[in-house]
């Protein structure tokens, strides 16, 4: 295993209703089982602490307000300095930053945070998750945004979407996808367009952003059947006994005619 003393930041890069917040939980549940120790560290959950959800939401994500930004902002150093805290002290080697993140200052302002006041070496991947079907995302606001913390008290669902659809509207006035001819060609990404119909990655290295990125190609971000097959009755299912590889008994040779 890649030496865990080098800690990885994955900062989550997209519009709302694309699946980040998805992708960082099945990608912290899939670190952990593969022996990392990683941690979510989710921007909204911030801000709801913060500022509860009892607010003008079309005004703090207004991206033309100068006070909004800064609102904005001040949620996302809230989560960065509890990451720097963990990786400081050692408690996780993996922070991952789920938020929208979709401006270059906005990554600048983090990129520029954590080489202020980490103290251990780390690396800092992208992961930005772009979608343009309409179905998919109407789909995401239906499954996911109309029972969010931050909605828990309407009653009127098609107020829900409504309002989400102008946060969306307000994040895309302003909306900078990864460029490495902005951000510099050592910049490390992974790019995920349309639930991975493509996938795009620059400058991952190592056996963590590796596994890191097979994962991504063959996470599956939308709904699929799984189906469940039982075998017919076998000699150690009558003798109660757990495993092994018997033969089927007489009754399960004649149920599978």
């Amino acid at each position: 295993m890649e030496n865990l003393e080098t800690k990885l930041f994955i900062g989550l890069v997209g519009l709302p209703a694309r699946g980040k917040s998805y992708i960082s939980k099945k990608l912290n549940r899939f670190l952990s089982w593969i022996g990392y120790n990683p941690k979510v560290f989710n921007i909204g959950n911030y801000r709801r602490d913060s500022m509860g959800v009892n607010i003008d939401f079309n005004m703090f994500f207004d991206s033309g307000n100068q006070n909004s930004k800064n609102a904005r902002d001040y949620c996302a150093i809230l989560a960065l300095k509890d990451v720097v805290e963990s990786f400081n002290k050692e408690i996780h080697n993996v922070a991952i930053f789920d938020g929208t993140n979709t401006t270059v200052d906005r990554r600048i302002l983090v990129t520029k945070y954590l080489k202020d006041n980490l103290l251990v070496d780390y690396r800092i991947i992208w992961i930005e998750s772009i979608c343009d079907i309409e179905e998919i995302i109407m789909k995401n606001i239906y499954e996911a945004k109309i029972n969010s913390p931050d909605y828990i008290h309407w009653e009127d669902k098609q107020a829900v979407i409504l309002d989400f659809l102008k946060r969306i509207e307000s994040y895309n006035k302003v909306y900078e996808k990864l460029d490495i001819e902005v951000e510099g060609e050592d910049i490390s990404f992974i790019k995920i367009i349309n639930q991975g119909h493509q996938i795009v990655a620059n400058n991952l290295c190592g056996y963590l952003e590796s596994k890191i990125l097979s994962y991504i190609v063959n996470l599956h971000t939308y709904t699929r059947c799984i189906y469940f097959c039982r075998h017919g009755e076998s000699e150690n299912n009558i003798l109660k006994k757990m495993g092994g590889d018997s033969n089927l008994s007489e009754l399960g040779r004649v149920r599978i005619k």
